[in-house]
C-alpha cells in the first residue's frame, strides 16, 4: 500500500508540473502581444524629452515651435491626447528656459527656441 500513494503522489507532482510549465508559455504570448502597446502608452523620463530638444537645438540651431511639436508630439505616450501633449511640451520648454538651457529669441507669439551656450557642446 505504501508504494501505491508514492506513485500517485508522484503522478500528481508530474501533472501539477506540467501545468506549470504550460502557463508561462501561454503568458509570456500575452505580454509580447502587449509589449508594443506599453511602449506606445508609458510616459519617458521628462529627461529623454529634454534630450531629444537639445540634440535637434544643436544640430540645426533653432527651432520654431511647431518643429518642436512636430519633434515631440509622436515620441509622447499614447495615452495623452493632443492638449495633454501640447501642454507636456509647454511645460518642458518652461522648465528648459527657467534652467537657462534655451531662451526664446522670437516672439511669444513666434517663438524660435536655441540653446543658450550654458550647456556643454558634445562632439
Amino acid at each position: 500500500m505504501g508504494n501505491k500513494k508514492a506513485k500517485k503522489g508522484k503522478g500528481q507532482h508530474a501533472s501539477h508540473r506540467t501545468t506549470i510549465l504550460q502557463r508561462p508559455g501561454k503568458e509570456a504570448l500575452e505580454a509580447t502581444a502587449n509589449k508594443a502597446d506599453y511602449i506606445r502608452t508609458r510616459a519617458q523620463d521628462d529627461e529623454f524629452y529634454a534630450k531629444l530638444l537639445t540634440d535637434y537645438l544643436e544640430k540645426f540651431d533653432q527651432a520654431n515651435r511647431a518643429e518642436i511639436n512636430k519633434l515631440l508630439m509622436d515620441k509622447l505616450s499614447d495615452a495623452l491626447d493632443a492638449k495633454q501633449k501640447y501642454n507636456k511640451i509647454s511645460s518642458l520648454l518652461t522648465r528648459l528656459r527657467r534652467h537657462e538651457v534655451i531662451v526664446n529669441t522670437g516672439s511669444d507669439t513666434a517663438p524660435c527656441w536655441r540653446l543658450t551656450g550654458k550647456i556643454t557642446k558634445r562632439n
